[in-house]
């Protein structure tokens, strides 16, 4: 019998929204505002959504959550994920082609032959994440959590000086 994961309609409310936002022109979904003298910053939850096979290059989504994301073959390309929380995410073949995930949490994160070609990895924690396969090609790793990690073959020696 097959286990079929039943779909949040809230959250999938909050994701066309999202996408057709996306699709209308509008890139940046942390939101930054100044009431009484205070700022907040309202950033995105989309834990647990599904954004496999999407398009959504140079999008800013800050700060959100994203934890338990499903973002299969995913283009995330010049996208900012900067400070945003992955853990446990499945990127499974997405392309970060030059992203920015500084300080960004990818904790158990699957990246099995994702594209983080040029993406700033600085002080990301991808602690027993698992790269097999992933292109890391100019990536900047500096400060970054690789305790467990699975590295491709080549990077091995990365993990070794990290911890």
């Amino acid at each position: 019998m097959l286990n079929i994961p039943q779909v949040n309609p809230a959250l999938q409310q909050q994701v066309n929204e999202m996408l057709a936002q996306y699709q209308r022109g509008c890139r940046t979904f942390t939101k930054v505002s100044v009431k009484n003298g205070r700022f907040t910053i309202t950033a995105p939850n989309l834990a647990q959504a599904n954004l496999s096979h999407l398009r959504l290059t140079d999008i800013n989504l800050t700060k959100g959550n994203l934890s338990n994301l499903v973002a299969l073959k995913t283009d995330f390309s010049l996208a900012d994920l900067s400070e945003t929380n992955l853990a446990d995410a499945d990127l499974t073949e997405a392309i970060l082609y030059r992203a920015k995930l500084y300080r960004s949490n990818l904790r158990c994160a699957k990246l099995v032959g994702a594209n983080l070609e040029g993406a700033d990895l600085t002080g990301a924690d991808l602690s027993y994440a698992d790269l097999t396969g992933a292109k890391l090609s100019g990536a900047v790793l500096k400060q970054t959590l690789l305790s467990g990690t699975i590295l491709p073959v080549r990077y091995q020696s990365i993990a070794k000086l990290a911890s």
